[in-house]
């Protein structure tokens, strides 16, 4: 009974993490470039069972027997989305593995959201306020894009920022040999070492990476884990119940 209870606990607690990550989802279906995770879920290790024979003076293997459920990690996956035009030109997609590179403080940080804005002093931004970088044309400096003024912006087919008819910086677009070691953190960025240089990626203007919730699917799934919950919540309170009978009322006789 005590086994059971513990098997029904460590349901419940994998399947409330499962709610969380189906609803950051969610609330994620219109975010530009945002990918999706995925909650990989695995046995414990099973345990054998035995019962001791009295008449036989040792004991019998009744089986094996599972323990409950764990939280193996964390998947996100990161397939390419599809392209949305807004025609507007602070909006950047990517066509092809790898990130924008932008700098928040003293670190630098990874997205697929190109909804880009520039602010008062010109400094093209994310819209969480986080440094968009690329390679300065006019210097070969490595630095936060600065188009203060601009009023017509392109990209060119090299990555190159083109302000006004002339190519100004080049975006900075990194890759990583291992996505599995990114880190999510705030405001649709990731953290990541060693990052590379994507050379085959290419950059598309007035376009944005659509998010790859697919809002059926994790409707069907945040469903689906309720009843689940709701199931397990059950056979919890069925054996509290049992236990407190066992307890209270066996124990008198």
């Amino acid at each position: 009974m005590i086994r059971g209870m513990y098997t029904a606990i460590s349901s419940l607690v994998t399947l409330e993490a499962k709610q969380g990550v189906i609803t950051n989802n969610l609330a994620n279906v219109n975010t530009p470039g945002f990918k999706p995770d995925e909650l990989i879920i695995s046995q414990f290790d099973k345990v054998m069972m035995s019962n001791r024979d009295g008449t036989l003076g040792g004991s019998r293997s009744l089986g094996e027997m599972s323990i409950g459920s764990k939280i193996e990690s964390t998947r996100t996956k990161f397939n390419q989305g599809s392209f949305k035009r807004t025609d507007k030109m602070t909006d950047f997609a990517l066509d092809g593995a790898g990130f924008f590179t932008v700098r928040q403080g003293e670190e630098e940080f990874y997205t697929r959201d190109g909804a880009f804005i520039i602010d008062i002093q010109g400094n093209l931004k994310t819209s969480s306020g986080a440094s968009v970088m690329g390679v300065n044309l006019s210097t070969g400096n490595y630095e936060s894009i600065n188009i203060e003024g601009a009023i017509n912006i392109g990209i060119d087919g090299n990555n190159n920022l083109i302000v006004e008819g002339n190519p100004t910086y080049k975006l900075r677009i990194s890759s990583f040999r291992d996505y599995t070691t990114l880190e999510k953190v705030a405001y649709n960025l990731y953290k990541g070492q060693e990052p590379f240089e994507s050379v085959n990626t290419r950059v598309q203007n007035g376009m944005l990476e659509s998010s790859q919730v697919d809002a059926a699917e994790e409707m069907v799934n945040l469903t689906n884990t309720l009843r689940s919950f709701e199931s397990s919540m059950k056979v919890l309170k069925y054996l509290d119940e049992s236990l407190r009978i066992s307890a209270n009322e066996i124990g008198k006789v």
